[in-house]
């Protein structure tokens, strides 16, 4: 699902894209031999913070190293390394 560009502007900006159904997020997650660090909840939602060594950029959030961010609210959104902006 996420392509590894070599323009570095993509590693500060982020990207995020909807997804269409918790399958997809399975796959996501087991694609990349993902980890869940923690979870929180929020107005909006549910968000799920994921890291994979498989994925080189990372950001601390809380203390930990993130790098694969789903939000579950009106949509599923999946963000690397995390969401940026709104849901």
């Amino acid at each position: 699902l996420f392509e590894i560009e070599e323009d570095f502007t993509f590693y500060y900006t982020g990207e995020s894209v909807d997804l269409t159904s918790e399958q997809d997020v399975n796959e996501l997650i087991e694609r990349y031999s993902a980890k869940m660090i923690f979870t929180e909840q929020t107005d909006s939602g549910e968000s799920f913070y994921y890291y994979t060594e498989k994925l080189p950029i990372y950001k601390y959030v809380n203390g930990k190293r993130v790098n694969l961010h789903i939000h579950v609210g009106k949509k599923i959104t999946v963000g690397y390394p995390i969401i940026f902006g709104s849901y």
